[in-house]
């Protein structure tokens, strides 16, 4: 997903999720394309500005990251049957829900009301947004849930000798002009 201010957010599967500047592709930077959180956009690598940690991303293929409420969030599903909500600039962790059973792989927030949607392995797909009593977020059972995650998830990486954080530049241009032509459906 994309914001206005030129950010793309997007995670991998065994990975945090990442938010990289557009622009910094426009930009050759000298950056090791090993380094967590490293992309390489036309042969340049160029390093993360954001790191969103605590979902986890390894069981099923492919949780949708977002943007939400005009960049200030960005929300995630996750291996934990949570979605995760983070502040966008301090990448931390400012609401966990239970959205599913088992797995969310899918968030899709509203591009202009405060709702969320979600999917997952349940056989349902939900709904979120204000008008429920608001519940206060126990931050210690969040943490908890999020350090396991941040810990199985770094033994996965481990395991997998993966690259984190690489995207190539043909991908980033695909998915690009891909939703430029997305506008027509709301």
């Amino acid at each position: 997903d994309y914001n206005a201010r030129g950010e793309i957010v997007c995670t991998y599967s065994g990975q945090d999720a990442y938010a990289y500047r557009i622009s910094d592709a426009l930009v050759e930077r000298h950056v090791h394309p090993r380094r967590v959180g490293a992309a390489r956009f036309a042969g340049v690598c160029v390093r993360a500005h954001r790191r969103y940690q605590g979902h986890d991303n390894r069981r099923t293929f492919l949780k949708e990251v977002a943007y939400f409420n005009d960049g200030a969030y960005v929300v995630t599903g996750s291996d934990c049957g949570h979605m995760f909500v983070y502040d966008a600039h301090s990448e931390k962790i400012v609401h966990m829900i239970k959205a599913d059973g088992n797995v969310v792989n899918g968030v899709s927030p509203h591009s202009h009301l405060p709702l969320i949607a979600s999917c997952g392995i349940d056989s349902d797909g939900k709904v979120w947004g204000p008008g429920a009593p608001r519940r206060t977020v126990n931050v210690e059972h969040a943490r908890r849930i999020a350090d396991d995650n941040i810990a199985s998830l770094h033994a996965h990486v481990r395991n997998e000798q993966s690259n984190t954080g690489l995207v190539s530049f043909a991908q980033l241009l695909n998915f690009l002009s891909s939703a430029d032509g997305d506008d027509d459906d709301d």
